[in-house]
Parts: structure tokens; C-alpha cells; sequence
């Protein structure tokens, strides 16, 4: 993925246009698994009672290498 890449001279410049793209990646594939995991059960998903939550690097839209899930 060239938001994991170094430049063509091997620094890695952009950091936080590139922590944003992965954020945004990550969001987008979280949000399509959660609808794809409720679509599959054989009954209805509450709206409340069931928590989800991004904490560290992704909560603060600054993806790092190894965000933290809390289920």
C-alpha cells in the first residue's frame, strides 16, 4: 500500500497524511464488518446494548501499527 511506503529515496515523509489514510481505510473496513456480522445473525441487532469501541491511535484518527479493540 503506498500509505505504508517510503519514498522513493527511503524516508517515510507525509506521516500524518498517511496515518489519516489509514484511519480511513480502517473505519470504512470496520463499519462494512460490523453490517456484514449483523446481517448474518438470524435475529435483529439491538441499536443499544452492544458496544464497539476504537481506542489509542485509531479513536484519535492517527492510525499506528497496532490499534487497540475493545469489544
Amino acid at each position: 500500500m503506498e500509505m505504508s511506503q517510503p519514498d522513493a529515496d527511503g524516508v517515510y515523509r507525509n506521516g500524518a497524511a498517511k496515518r489519516k489514510a489509514r484511519t480511513e481505510l480502517a473505519m470504512q473496513s470496520l463499519t462494512k464488518l460490523w453490517s456484514e456480522a449483523c446481517e448474518s445473525v438470524s435475529f435483529t441487532v439491538p441499536d443499544s446494548g452492544i458496544g464497539f469501541a476504537a481506542v489509542g491511535s485509531l479513536a484519535r484518527g492517527r492510525l499506528a501499527r497496532a490499534p487497540i479493540w475493545i469489544w
